[in-house]
Parts: C-alpha cells; structure tokens; sequence
C-alpha cells in the first residue's frame, strides 16, 4: 500500500519537487538522544492568565486531540489541525468565563455522542468557593448549561472526575474540595442531582479525585485526598475502608494518580509527599494493589529516592515497551530548614517492566516548567506515541513537547529557490538492528488505517518516495536536505510529508505528517 508507481508522478508540481529531491545530504544534527523535545511550530497561543489544569479530547470529531486549558480566569479551547498545531479557537467556541478554574474534565454527560465539558471553580482554601460551570457540546461549540443542569454550590472545587459510579451507563462527577467530597449523580440526559449526603462518607478534605476498579469487582473505587480509599457498594454509595486498605501515610500526601505500575492488571496508587512537615522527605510513593484493593507501600523498592515533591504525575507508556512510566511535574525543592522553597525540572522515571522505575530525566529536557505548572500526555499529532503538554504556572502559556519515538520535523519553511530539511527522529533503541525513516511526499492529505503500521496520513493518489533517511544509533536522528526549485509556478503548493520508522526487522510504524506550502 506504501508503494509509489509512474502514475503517480504525473502532477508537474510534484515532479519538480521530485526532481529537487535527487541530491541528498545527510547529517546526524541532534546533540543527545532525548524522549521528548519542544520543536518550532508546536505549543499553544499565549494566555493573559495563569494555566492550573488541562484537558484532552476530540471536541468537534475529526478524529484528533484538542486542548482546554483551565485559567485563572477566561478557559481557552484550541482546536487541533491534525498535525498537532493548534489554533485558539476560544472566542467563537467557548462561552466567557470569569471565575478561577482550577479542574477540568470532557466527557459525554448527555449521550448524545460528543464530549461536553465540566469545570471546577474557586479560589484555594475555605471559604473562596465559585459555581463549577457544565458546558454542553453543540457541534464544538459550547453552551452553558449549569443553570439548569448543574446543582448550585458555593465550595471550592480543586479536582473533579468523570465516571459511572451507579452502573447506569451515563457519567456521574465527583469534586474534591476542602470540605471534601461532592457526589452527582447523572439522570442519563446530563442532568445532575446532589446525593453527596446519602452517598458519600464525610471525610474532611477531598484533594485530589481518582475514580478506578480498585477491587476487581466491576465498579468504581475512589481514592482521594490523603490516599483516602472509598469501596463502592455497586449502585454509587460509598464506605471508607482506608484503616483496612491503604497503608498510614504520614506527612503531607495525597493521591497522584492511578495506574497499573506493575502490569498484574489491578490499579496501584502513586502519591505525592510534600516535605513541608519537619523532617519530612520529599518523595513521589507507590502502593501497590494486591488485586482486592488492599496497598503495600513499596516506595523503597520501585521508587528512586530525587529529594523532590511533585505537584502532578502523569502515567503513560512514553517509551511503548508496554509498561507504565511517569511524568512528574511541579516539584518542590525546600531551600533549607524553615525558608521558602522553589519549583525545579521535571522528571522522567521509565519502568523496567516489573514497577521499579529509574530516573530518565536527562531523555526529557525539555527544561524547567517555572512555577510548578501541570501538564497532560496524549497523541497530539497522529503518530500513535503520547506527547506532552506542560505549562508554567506563573507564565501563561502551554508548551508542547512532542514524543520523539518516531517523529518527522521540518525546521525551516518551504520556500521557493531555498534549501528545506526533513529531520527524522526515532527511539526503538535496538541495538545491533537497521534503524531508517522512509519519507513520503503528496499534495494531500488523508486518513487511511494501515493494520500493524499505524495510519497513512497523506494522499496515496499523488505519493512519491523520498531517499531513505539512516538514523544514527548515537543521536537517534538523521536528517534529509533538498533545494526546492526556483518557480514561481510552485508558490502556494502544499507538501505533506510522512515516514515509515523502521527497526529492521522488528518494527515499523507510520510517524506523524508534516503539512507545508511552498512560499
């Protein structure tokens, strides 16, 4: 199906493209063999507010990942062109919003088969409460709908979660706050009820939300705050059974995140311990599931000791060797005994298969996050691999760093008459084997499933092979160099380009697709 015939060389514009092509210079530009990069032309718009959550989905359905980035004031939406470029499209597609969000989470609330948005509101601490919004999806666009959908409160929501607690196969919504928790109950057409009171033991303080089968029988389990463990009877009632299932946590944790870190099929619970206490460490802990929902803390053993406290931890399959690594960000460095800390980098621990996981942090570099801003992992240009949006929480922007696993740049812009390069990059690491990226060119673009190789983003109709480019083992990265011809006639012709990243002969995937237009 990645063959190119004669017939497919016919249009003159691409035949000169072609011909520009037969010259080819390699070079092995990139300095150190990184995971992820912050390349040019990626990242969202600027922001007049600071960034305090992200969140992903396919919010008008073409098939790939937009953005919402919850603000200390008006929440932004960015609409995904497919190749990972986003463009604001928060005037036209969002409703205006003046409160402080702090949480954010898209979900399909009314069954209607497109993801509606909830978001969580107020000021840190009692007593700062706002009224978390429901946003209904119209098409992409959004429609406020709290007034009449929405229970009214006046806590502060720091965390949310999206999920069907009672088994009626609509999503019901879970907030922590700093009262504690706050259960809604969906009627199936997104109209939510309060049964906080008749469902929901009263636990002091929320933190954090995560909502898993942490037991195995079928429903979902809530951890949250201080690593507080809540058992679901089936039908979205609620009884605490920490004292029986989590270990004692001392200091200042709370949950991080749920994830299968050991690959035995149950969700384990990554917390975050904040050394504020005296004497206190700063770590990032793992409780490990038996598979009952009962945790053993084995945080010495699976967890190397950084002397940091992470604010976030993003779980996900960076690497795809088919276990579960973490992203941390926001981590906090005290500055001595009693004095103010500091925010630091973010780390990358890799799994080794077995839920111990070693510090890669020198494979992200993508520098320092500033005030210990959040982040979110996810597919963000097509190529299959997840990809990291992080932002500074004192700046207001969010940076994309994309997963260069398989991944294909174009750093300068496609002018006539002047040189323009494909940087290839892949990170399959096997030693000894044939690493190549086999390039592409079309004048479109398409979305055609190829099983076992990932999705043909470019038209077949008018494809053409491009000189192979070899990855250098030492850098992971080769690049392919052309001269595109001085005529005028080209001027405003689009180029998309994409890749097949081979292993020889143990794997091969399509990458993601470079789209330009001649200049």
């Amino acid at each position: 199906m990645l063959r190119t015939t004669d017939s497919k060389l016919r249009s003159p514009n691409l035949a000169a493209m072609r011909g520009a092509v037969a010259a080819v210079t390699l070079a092995m530009t990139a300095p150190a063999q990184l995971q992820f990069d912050v390349l040019s032309g990626t990242g969202l718009g600027s922001d007049p507010n600071s960034v305090s959550a992200f969140a992903l989905g396919d919010i008008d359905g073409d098939g790939d990942l937009d953005v919402l980035s919850a603000d200390w004031g008006q929440n932004r939406l960015y609409r995904n062109d497919g190749a990972g470029r986003f463009v604001d499209v928060t005037a036209t597609r969002l409703p205006v919003h003046g409160a402080t969000t702090r949480a954010v989470a898209f979900g399909d609330v009314d069954g209607d088969g497109d993801l509606d948005l909830l978001s969580g509101n107020g000021l840190p601490g009692p007593g700062n409460g706002q009224q978390d919004r429901l946003y209904r999806n119209d098409g992409g666009t959004f429609v406020d709908v709290t007034a009449t959908q929405l229970p009214t409160q006046s806590t502060s929501t720091g965390s949310l979660a999206l999920g069907d607690v009672d088994g009626d196969g609509d999503l019901d919504a879970v907030f922590g706050d700093y009262v504690g928790l706050r259960l809604y109950r969906n009627d199936g057409t997104g109209n939510f009820a309060d049964v906080t009171t008749a469902q929901m033991p009263g636990i002091g303080f929320g933190g954090d939300v995560g909502l898993g089968d942490l037991d195995g029988d079928g429903d979902l389990d809530v951890v949250c705050g201080s690593n507080v463990v809540l058992r679901n009877d089936g039908a979205g009632a609620f009884t605490d059974v920490t004292t029986t299932s989590m270990p004692r946590t001392t200091y200042d944790s709370w949950l991080g995140a749920l994830g299968d870190a050991d690959g035995d099929g149950d969700l384990d619970v990554f917390s975050l311990r904040l050394g504020i206490s005296p004497g206190a460490p700063n770590r990032v802990e793992l409780f490990q599931n038996d598979g009952s929902g009962v945790f053993q803390d084995v945080t010495t053993a699976s967890m190397p000791a950084h002397g940091a406290g992470a604010r976030y931890v993003l779980p996900g399959d960076v690497d795809e060797d088919g276990d579960l690594d973490l992203v941390l960000l926001g981590f906090w460095v005290p500055r001595g005994s009693g004095g103010a800390g500091a925010y630091s980098t973010e780390l990358l621990l890799l799994n080794d298969g077995q839920g111990r996981f070693v510090d890669a942090s020198a494979r992200l570099s993508v520098g320092p996050s500033g005030g210990g801003g959040p982040g979110v992992l996810g597919d963000l240009d097509g190529d299959g691999d997840l990809d990291l949006i992080d932002a500074m929480a004192s700046q207001a922007h969010g940076r994309v760093a994309v997963n260069l696993l398989r991944q294909l740049h174009a750093p300068l812009p496609l002018r006539q008459g002047q040189a323009y390069t494909l940087d290839a990059y892949q990170r399959y690491g096997q030693i000894g084997l044939v690493d190549v990226a086999l390039p592409w060119a079309a004048l479109g673009a398409a979305s055609i499933p190829v099983p076992g190789f990932g999705t043909l983003g470019i038209d077949p109709a008018s494809m053409v092979a491009l000189p192979g480019i070899p990855i250098d083992p030492a850098t992971g990265s080769g690049s392919f160099t052309f001269t595109v011809p001085n005529d005028p006639a080209l001027v405003g012709t689009p180029l998309f380009t994409q890749a097949l990243h081979v292993a020889w002969p143990t794997a091969a995937r399509l990458g993601n697709v470079v789209a330009d237009v001649v200049h």
